[in-house]
């Protein structure tokens, strides 16, 4: 299981995990593993949220029908309403599927077959949309271009990024790709997508 990450800073142990402040500590365990980062890195390690029996991390849903039990309940929870986007000008583009939770920070994509392709989250209110909880990701987030950049070296997972600049970088795991926006320095949105053919 990939790790969850928090910016907050706190620290909180159990269930072999470990949350920890962003300043001041440099190596963090996580499920057993440890991240080094010269500056202190706030990697940490967290439950998926609760309601009840809910438990919700996000990565976990992609690739899942949008009328599977699993994302009807989530549909449901966040009241959001399906988009149907259809090929109005019969330039043979596929059809696609879109639902927001704007209280929860983040929007499905789904496919012409209607499976979840993307998630979008924003880490601060834009388009309508609140801040995502970071912890429902079910993925690092990084507060910096440097720190997911490290990460992804240390473990050796594989990575795209601009030719120039650091506005953003995708982690390309093989299950799925998570990709960084980062607007002056900082993360503005991650996107949870399954990777291309």
């Amino acid at each position: 299981m990939v790790p969850v990450p928090t910016l907050r800073a706190s620290i909180l142990d159990g269930d072999g995990r470990r949350r920890v402040t962003a300043g001041g500590l440099d190596r963090i365990a996580i499920d057993g593993s440890s991240y080094r980062h010269g500056g202190g890195a706030g990697i940490v390690s967290t439950p998926a949220i609760s309601c009840g029996t809910f438990r919700m991390q996000l990565l976990s849903y992609l690739g899942k029908p949008l009328k599977s039990d699993e994302v009807i309940e989530l549909l449901e929870m966040f009241e959001m309403q399906v988009v149907y986007e259809f090929d109005r000008l019969q330039e043979n583009s596929p059809d696609a599927y879109y639902a927001s939770a704007y209280d929860g920070g983040f929007q499905f994509g789904f496919d012409q077959h209607q499976v979840l392709n993307v998630i979008w989250s924003y880490v601060s209110p834009a388009e309508g949309h609140a801040a995502v909880d970071l912890d429902t990701l079910g993925t690092p987030a990084f507060d910096r271009f440097a720190f997911a950049r490290d990460y992804a070296q240390q473990k050796g997972i594989r990575i795209t990024q601009p030719p120039s600049g650091e506005s953003w970088i995708r982690l390309e795991y093989d299950t799925a790709w998570v990709h960084y926006e980062f607007t002056e320095r900082r993360l503005t949105r991650v996107t949870l997508s399954r990777p291309n053919p």
